[in-house]
């Protein structure tokens, strides 16, 4: 049997090599990509937890919490984080915990993204939901000062909202 003087691989051989190569890399970007929605998650609960005892401090201070409510009722009365009600809620509490003049309550690592629209973002650029009332919903799971992100979610589930109560 006579061999070939040409060295090298088959289109086949290519063709396998690039379709193990593909699904690695697969693999690879869809692990890195729900590590960084993990990473995203860990940094809202922080910060939550930031505004949570920053709006202790206010109280300390000022004998109330910053009164503001993104919505009327039960947070999940209204699910939709780009509403006009978020954004004002969200000016009025960055308003209220970094005042021009006065004590500042919010520390640094809080909003270091957007602080420039004065406004408290979440990690996904949208308001955090802030409700200061006690009286907006009769479960009293609820902690006097609710704060909440909808994570990113646009689509209204509210099992994907991290929160600073116990669903």
């Amino acid at each position: 049997m006579k061999r070939s003087s040409r060295s090298g691989f088959t289109l086949l051989e290519m063709l396998l090599v690039m379709s193990v190569l593909a699904a690695l890399g697969a693999l690879i970007i869809n692990a890195s990509s729900g590590a960084q929605q993990t990473a995203l998650r860990r940094r809202a609960v922080a910060e939550i937890q930031a505004l949570e005892t920053a709006s202790e401090q206010y109280r300390h201070d000022n004998g109330q919490v910053p009164q503001i409510n993104t919505t009327q009722k039960s947070p999940f009365s209204e699910p939709n984080s780009g509403s006009p009600a978020y954004a004002s809620a969200s000016e009025r509490l960055f308003d209220a915990l970094v005042p021009i003049n006065g004590k500042t309550y919010l520390p640094d690592r809080v909003n270091s993204v957007g602080t420039t629209t004065e406004k408290i973002l979440d990690p996904w650029g949208k308001p955090y939901g802030f409700n200061s009332s006690t009286n907006l919903t009769t479960n009293p799971r609820y902690p006097s000062v609710s704060i909440w992100s909808t994570a990113g979610d646009t689509a209204g589930r509210t099992n994907k909202w991290i929160t600073n109560w116990e669903p």
